[in-house]
């Protein structure tokens, strides 16, 4: 089965880019123009993957991947911050981001981080146990 990346960017050709060049890779994308439903996304597409931007309108990107990393059933997701915003150096320590590309962004690079944290995933999101 082939793994799940969701991409939330404002920036429709940004994630273009990424839906293209993700399922010519092997990845099944989802994108979102908006994280508002970006929990009920990760509930019914399991993404393997996160990549997020953090200036989307009022949305911060970087407090969205706070909130996920917090939240026991996205914890275990790994979430790259994808973003041109000098604040994107903090995202890791701060945020708790598993990994940031700055933009603009080789698609070596993209492919490479996509790689790195989908390999031996089986899914991402888990449920809680009744």
């Amino acid at each position: 089965m082939a793994k799940r990346i969701l991409a939330v960017d404002d920036n429709e050709d940004i994630l273009d880019v990424l839906n293209l060049m993700l399922t010519i890779d092997g990845y099944q994308v989802e994108t979102s123009l908006s994280p508002a439903s970006i929990e009920k996304q990760i509930t019914d597409f399991q993404p393997d993957l996160i990549l997020l931007d953090i200036q989307m309108g009022s949305y911060n990107g970087l407090e969205i991947c706070k909130e996920l990393k917090n939240n026991l059933y996205s914890s275990s997701i790994p979430v790259i911050i994808i973003s041109s915003d000098d604040s994107i150096y903090h995202a890791v320590e701060k945020y708790g981001a598993d990994g940031i590309i700055e933009k603009p962004f080789e698609m070596n690079t993209l492919l490479n981080k996509a790689a790195t944290f989908t390999e031996g995933r089986s899914t991402g999101y888990r449920r809680a146990s009744a």
